[in-house]
């Protein structure tokens, strides 16, 4: 078994999660097996898992930590990836990731991704994973890991790699003997599972073949929905910060790491503060403090998340265009005549990794065989727009109740 995928539910949709099943079965993936762990849901899963031929673990509610270090236990493949459940992949995204690690020995391999709304799919033009090539070996690693300080996320979730199985195994047993090894950890589980992971690999790489689609919705469990919620995170966060800062060994890097991850803390005490302010938790300010370490409380800069604020815009009809696109990663040594929109950024991209999977691909405006021309709504595009993107922020400022609501709107 070459790949290994987890899945971990609780009480999410069954549509959402027949979308996350249904887009790695039709992807260009060939080896795998789907690991499903349902930690305690209300929901039945069972139809799902068979539909799909996943297999099922069912047990009591312990969070996301210890789901995917079950997850992790159940897998037999040589890597393992992670899919959460209600996300989605497009159809050349792990493939070229196993073949990346086979290739090079890669203990992690990084894939692009984008975030996708009910209306909208968007990429951040300024991550660092998407708009660079990766190459890192050693103590290197996880000095890239904490470089950004907690400011770009696509480093510490789980979601947009795979890992060799061995490393995951190696970080489940030291975060199972760590101080939160029997703790409910409710949030920033992949901060931890990443750190380990990072801290212990030998080479890191990425490609750029597809896109892993994060899907924004109001049920996010990291959502700030009341006070105790917030609570949680703070107290989750803070004490997974603090293990970070007592594991990091023996590397060459450490001071600047120890520097780093110190900065990570400041980032969490503005950002959860700036929750507290925007819905009137005062009673967490104290909280905020102590946790983090931090004597005075400051709300977000924009500096804090300004990788995200240039976008480009994807493709809505993106289902469209990858079921136009899977049969061709099927033939093998073929010249295949096409039309399609050569402006479109995602299709050429794709094209480009059907090339060298061995399919010529020519271009012919009279062609009968066409790709769907990507659709992008004028809204989005004047929503997106750069400087109607950067007011906004501003408008609705960072864990404010405005700007949940514009994110459910969006």
């Amino acid at each position: 078994m070459k790949l290994s995928i987890v899945i971990c539910v609780y009480n999410t949709p069954k549509d959402y999660l027949r979308q996350a099943l249904e887009s790695i079965a039709n992807s260009t993936l060939r080896d795998y097996e789907i690991c499903l762990v349902d930690d305690g849901s209300a929901e039945d899963y069972t139809d799902l898992a068979t539909e799909f031929g996943a297999r099922l673990q069912k047990t009591a509610n312990g969070g996301i930590l210890r789901a995917r270090l079950n997850g992790i236990s159940m897998a037999t493949g040589d890597y393992l990836a992670f899919v959460d459940s209600d996300d989605t992949v497009s159809i050349h995204y792990h493939q070229p990731m196993l073949q990346r690690a086979e290739e090079t020995g890669a203990d992690i391999v990084m894939n692009d991704w984008a975030f996708h709304t009910e209306k909208t799919r968007y990429c951040c033009r300024k991550d660092s994973t998407l708009c660079s090539d990766i190459n890192a070996e050693g103590d290197d690693i996880l000095r890239l890991f904490c470089a950004q300080g907690g400011r770009e996320h696509s480093y510490f979730v789980t979601w947009n790699k795979i890992y060799r199985r061995e490393l995951l195994v190696a970080a489940a047993k030291a975060m199972e003997n760590s101080a939160l090894g029997n703790q409910n950890v409710c949030y920033g589980e992949d901060t931890l599972i990443n750190f380990y992971a990072f801290r212990d690999a030998k080479r890191l790489c990425n490609v750029h073949t597809g896109y892993y689609f994060y899907r924004i919705h109001a049920n996010q469990t990291v959502n700030v929905v009341n006070e105790e919620r917030l609570r949680a995170q703070i107290m989750s966060m803070s004490a997974i910060l603090a293990l970070m800062q007592s594991d990091v060994g023996a590397n060459r890097h450490r001071e600047t790491v120890m520097y780093d991850l110190r900065r990570w803390q400041e980032l969490m005490a503005r950002t959860h503060y700036s929750h507290a302010k925007a819905n009137k938790y005062q009673a967490l300010y104290p909280l905020i403090r102590s946790a983090y370490g931090v004597e005075h409380l400051r709300i977000s800069t924009w500096h804090d998340s300004s990788v995200y604020y240039k976008v480009r815009l994807l493709p809505s009809n993106f289902s469209g265009i990858d079921a136009a696109l899977r049969p061709l990663f099927d033939l093998q040594n073929e010249t295949v005549t096409l039309r399609y929109d050569r402006k479109d950024r995602y299709v050429a991209r794709m094209l480009t990794a059907l090339q060298n999977s061995g399919v010529n691909v020519r271009y012919d405006a009279d062609a009968e065989r066409q790709i769907p021309t990507g659709e992008i709504r004028t809204a989005d595009r004047i929503l997106h727009n750069d400087l109607v993107y950067a007011t906004g922020v501003l408008l609705f400022p960072k864990g404010s109740k405005l700007r949940a609501l514009l994110k459910r709107i969006l």
